[in-house]
């Protein structure tokens, strides 16, 4: 028998059998590239939330700093910090790096500070609120960080807890409870 002679029974790939590969090839690729999508996601929301509990946690630093004025009477009440604004006003704003300050212009400086840094490393539409109540012992604030993020959902559940499903944005809110 000749070894240049195919047999009836040798035969390569049909086409059919080709495209099935392909497709089944395309549908796994895509699935990789929306998981990827999805993990990169994720990765920036991590990113946020932790960089939110590093600044409740430099604010609350401050806070523990500063019991003078945040264990005082004159604290009750919400302070609400956006962007660089702080409302209402504890004090006037004195640089009290260079000068020694009082309680209460100590918590103007550091209020002032804390949005500034803030504002490098938040969204630029966070909301904090610093509630306190200063009347029980021990006196307690809370620290309440919100803002705006847009997330990849990896089904129509995860789509489904988002306020605005056309853009996915969540209002995750980071709280932290402190003593000063």
């Amino acid at each position: 028998m000749n070894p240049r002679t195919a047999s009836p029974q040798a035969g390569g790939f049909s086409l059919v059998e080709v495209m099935v590969a392909l497709i089944v090839m395309s549908v796994g690729l895509l699935g990789i590239a929306k998981m990827q999508a999805v993990a990169l996601s994720n990765t920036a929301i991590a990113s946020t939330r932790s960089l939110a509990a590093i600044e409740a946690s430099s604010l609350a630093a401050s806070m523990h700093a500063n019991r003078g004025y945040w264990s005082s009477p004159a604290v009750a009440g919400l302070i609400t910090l956006q962007g660089a604004t702080v409302t209402p006003t504890v004090a006037p704003l004195t640089d009290c790096v260079a000068v020694i300050c009082t309680p209460v212009s100590m918590a103007a400086f550091d209020l002032h500070e804390w949005t500034l840094a803030a504002t490098q490393v938040l969204p630029p539409d966070y909301l904090a609120k610093i509630t306190c109540t200063p009347g029980i012992t021990p006196p307690n604030c809370t620290i309440l960080i919100q803002w705006a993020e847009k997330s990849v959902a990896l089904n129509t559940n995860g789509q489904k807890e988002a306020v605005d499903e056309s853009i996915a944005l969540n209002f995750p809110i980071y709280e932290l409870y402190v003593e000063p």
